[in-house]
């Protein structure tokens, strides 16, 4: 006898969406991380080992 066998359901898994909608999949990642004991610093120090240097050459300032 199966100890499962009681179980007729599956509660359904939660389905997140995403806030960028842009998504390329041959040449993007998405990932997401939710619910995780993670410090703000931590999240950004990780998020920019991800993404690289920033550069900030291409901004431009308003001049008012």
């Amino acid at each position: 006898m199966n100890k499962y066998s009681g179980f007729t359901t599956v509660a359904a898994l939660p389905e997140f969406g995403y806030s960028y909608t842009e998504y390329n999949p041959t040449i993007q990642v998405r990932a997401s991380l939710r619910e995780v004991d993670v410090s703000p610093k931590a999240a950004r120090e990780v998020c920019a080992a991800i993404k690289g240097p920033v550069s900030y050459t291409h901004l431009t300032l308003p001049t008012n």
